[in-house]
């Protein structure tokens, strides 16, 4: 789980790390990730899909004081959404480091 000093929380986690998250927390979670890239590889179960093209407008739609976590195919994406969040005033939010890539890796050890 994320340490849980609010100020010094990382803006990513492992993959190990969220995939903890995703059995033990409620969370939302969020895919930035295009359309041909959905086609290709599906959403993560329970995720939202807000294309980091749209997440500016769309980031309002979050709860500030839900856990959010963010995803894209590498981590870059979801990293900037995460920065993102973080200078609105969220500080439950995380990016998974290496992004859906990283978390398949972990998932198939």
């Amino acid at each position: 789980m994320a340490p849980s000093n609010e100020k010094t929380k990382p803006i990513e986690i492992s993959a190990a790390e969220a995939l903890e998250m995703m059995k033990k927390d409620e969370l939302t979670i969020i895919d930035v990730r295009d359309q041909p890239e959905l086609d290709e590889d599906p959403p993560l179960a329970n995720a939202t899909h807000i294309p980091y093209s749209t997440f500016i407008r769309q980031m309002q739609r979050l709860n500030s004081v839900e856990n959010i976590l963010v995803y894209c195919s590498t981590g870059i994406r979801s990293w900037q959404a995460v920065t993102l969040l973080r200078r609105a005033g969220f500080t439950r939010c995380w990016s998974i480091k290496g992004g859906l890539l990283a978390l398949h890796e972990q998932e198939n050890r």
